[in-house]
């Protein structure tokens, strides 16, 4: 990716600041686990951009691509809640629902071991998150909360496809000929999506960046941050 030095050197920025060190207990797991999250998220999908292997395309991106927005949802939220307590509260109730509703499609399974037995007796009793909550259980609520539903519209449902078999997709995998299916046969919208798919990278990485300075208020991370950015821009004129 052209500005994979840029995005490596920007986290590095970011993660020398004290204030990237020091984030608010009450959030800190939350925190940490998103920035992990995204950060795995932008190099595995970089190598997958730059390996030298034929079969493998900006196709195999995809998937990735939509649970990294997913984590750019919840990061929104994270940092711009001025309740911390309610974040902390709220993601105590989504972590616990979601062991809820993973033991409760194992109670009926016949192979369990001991581990799965345990796991089904700890985490059996229904609870449901508070309807409070209930927006973080769902992406197209969240991000209508944090006021991305447009992004949501526009990249996550959309990418819907590149988790569940579609055969409406099969322009990714080949291209009619004289009437024949040829496999892997690239056509002029393969190349189209390549470009899309890349340049949404970049610029959802710089989105995540931003939303984590601004939220570590500190002027000269910003600046610097700023600088990269306005270079980005100046380079493409599509933001």
């Amino acid at each position: 990716m052209k500005h994979t030095e840029n995005f490596k050197q920007a986290f590095k920025l970011i993660e020398n600041t004290s204030q990237f060190k020091n984030i608010d207990e009450s959030i800190s797991v939350i925190f940490y686990t998103l920035y992990g999250r995204s950060k795995k998220l932008f190099y595995a999908m970089d190598v997958l951009r730059r390996v030298n292997v034929p079969e493998i395309s900006h196709l195999e991106i995809l998937p990735l691509l939509r649970v990294y927005i997913e984590s750019y949802f919840h990061l929104c939220y994270v940092v711009h809640e001025e309740d911390k307590e309610k974040v902390k509260e709220g993601y105590k109730y989504l972590a616990y629902y979601s062991q809820y509703s993973t033991a409760d499609k194992m109670k009926e399974s016949q192979t369990l071991g001991d581990l799965g037995k345990s796991f089904v007796e700890e985490y059996g009793e229904k609870k449901n998150i508070p309807k409070k909550y209930k927006f973080l259980n769902s992406p197209k609520s969240l991000a209508n909360k944090i006021g991305k539903i447009e992004l949501w519209e526009k990249h996550y449902n959309t990418l819907n496809s590149s988790l569940h078999f579609n055969p409406g997709v099969y322009h990714n995998y080949g291209d009619y000929k004289d009437g024949k299916f040829v496999f892997d046969e690239k056509n002029e919208q393969f190349y189209l999506l390549e470009e899309a798919v890349y340049r949404t990278l970049e610029q959802l990485t710089w989105l995540i960046i931003g939303e984590i300075v601004l939220f570590l208020d500190n002027n000269e991370l910003e600046g610097e941050i700023e600088e990269m950015i306005n270079g980005y821009c100046l380079e493409n004129t599509e933001v």
